[in-house]
């Protein structure tokens, strides 16, 4: 049902997902539903904290991907930057309908009382897992920043939210320009480790 759930909410937006659609997609009664979560914002709880759970395990697959922690030689700094962004933008393209699932997700748990802690929730693991990425950054390439990664985390969680929207808007546009002015903006934070 979860799964159900998240596909129409991907085509179609949080609104289409009316427990009888969902139960149909599923190959379950009404009945069943309310059963299993007690209401359609039950289910749509249970929705959030498993596309919450699958964002971060593939922000985490990201990061690995990426591999930070041995960036190749001769790769500068700026260069490193813009291949995160490279490869964020890269695994947007693969899976839009999964980030359109996650924005409607996070826009509609901030708005239902009862569960705005996920839109929370979700926001706080990207800003951990930021932090983690630019703490194995500066660790890497032995810089520092001039800011704290946890106070820079929401700038680079707020930038990679607007390239996800321009993207979505615009899955065909360039955004190499989006990517240079963010890198520029993050090399703006660096400074050299002292001897």
């Amino acid at each position: 049902m979860v799964d159900a759930t998240l596909r129409i909410i991907a085509e179609d937006g949080v609104e289409a997902a009316t427990t009888r659609r969902i139960a149909a997609a599923a190959g379950v009664g009404q009945s069943g539903l309310f059963y299993s979560f007690g209401s359609r914002d039950g289910l749509l709880a249970a929705v959030v904290e498993a596309g919450i759970d699958a964002e971060i395990a593939s922000f985490d697959g990201l990061l690995a991907e990426l591999d930070v922690t041995s960036p190749s030689p001769g790769v500068t700094l700026d260069e490193l930057f813009r291949q995160g962004l490279d490869v964020y933008l890269a695994a947007l393209a693969a899976d839009p309908a999964k980030e359109r699932a996650l924005i409607s997700l996070a826009l509609y748990a901030q708005r239902t009382p009862g569960i705005e802690h996920l839109a929370t929730r979700l926001y706080q693991g990207y800003y951990d897992l930021v932090t983690r990425v630019l703490d194995a950054a500066s660790a890497s390439a032995q810089f520092t920043w001039t800011k704290p990664s946890a106070e820079l985390a929401p700038l680079v969680v707020a930038f990679t939210d607007g390239l996800t929207m321009a993207y979505l808007a615009h899955p065909d546009g360039d955004f190499a320009g989006l990517i240079d002015g963010a890198v520029a903006l993050l090399m703006g934070y660096v400074k050299p480790c002292a001897d």
